[in-house]
């Protein structure tokens, strides 16, 4: 008894279902492409906003003044007017 083969097998030799099958093979590969491509977009556009973000936080950390420095002139402010304060009331001078 003789098997014919089923149809799949036999359309696979012919011309048209070769011509489809490279241009889904064609077709997927660019595909694949695409999505490297905007991977690699997407990290950088990432880290674009990432370089964007650290450099608007360096131009405000370098806008303001040191908080050492107005720290130092705030105490020293209280020192002295505290100091000013007992010096005119004559409170330290009761203590010798």
């Amino acid at each position: 008894m003789h098997i014919w083969p089923s149809s799949s097998i036999r359309d696979s030799f012919k011309f048209t279902y070769l011509n489809k099958l490279e241009w889904n093979l064609q077709r997927m590969k660019r595909e694949k492409q695409q999505q490297k491509l905007q991977q690699s977009s997407i990290n950088q556009n990432l880290l674009d906003e990432q370089n964007a973000r650290d450099s608007d936080k360096a131009d405000v950390s370098n806008s303001k003044p040191d908080g050492g420095i107005l720290a130092f002139c705030h105490d020293l402010g209280i020192i002295l007017s505290c100091c000013y304060c007992c010096f005119c009331c004559g409170a330290c001078v009761g203590d010798k």
